[in-house]
C-alpha cells in the first residue's frame, strides 16, 4: 500500500518518472509482485504526465505478468491516449473492452475515448 500511496503522490505532482522508479523498486528491491493496483498507479502517473507510450507498455504488462486488466486500467490507459492524441489507439482499446474477455466499457470509457477523438 505504501508503495501506491507514494506513486499516487507522485502522479498528483507530475512526477511520473519517479513514479516508474517506484513501480520498478517495488518489485526489484522490495521483492513485491507486480499487481493490478500498482500498475494502474503507474499508468495514471503516466496519463496525468501525458507519457501515453509508457502507459500502453504498462498495459501490455498486465497480461504478461499474468494479470486481468481492470476497467479501470482500460480507462486509464484510455484517457492516456487522448491526452497524447492517440485516437486510434484509444478507439482500439474502447473496442478491446467490448470483446468478451475484457472488462464492459463504462460511460468513463465511453467518456475518454470521446475526448480522444475530440483532441484529434
Amino acid at each position: 500500500i505504501s508503495y501506491s500511496s507514494c506513486m499516487s503522490a507522485c502522479a498528483r505532482s507530475g512526477r511520473w518518472a519517479h513514479a516508474l522508479q517506484l513501480l520498478h523498486e517495488s518489485v526489484e528491491v522490495a521483492g513485491l509482485s507486480h499487481n493490478v493496483i500498482l500498475l494502474n498507479t503507474a499508468m495514471s502517473a503516466c496519463e496525468r504526465g501525458q507519457q501515453w507510450k509508457s502507459a500502453l507498455v504498462l498495459f501490455s504488462r498486465i497480461p504478461q505478468v499474468g494479470l486481468n486488466a481492470t476497467s479501470t486500467s482500460y480507462n486509464t490507459v484510455i484517457s492516456a491516449c487522448g491526452r497524447g492524441h492517440a485516437w486510434e489507439h484509444a478507439l482500439h482499446l474502447l473496442s478491446e473492452m467490448r470483446q468478451e474477455a475484457a472488462p464492459s466499457p463504462d460511460s468513463i470509457s465511453f467518456n475518454a475515448a470521446i475526448s480522444a477523438c475530440e483532441k484529434a
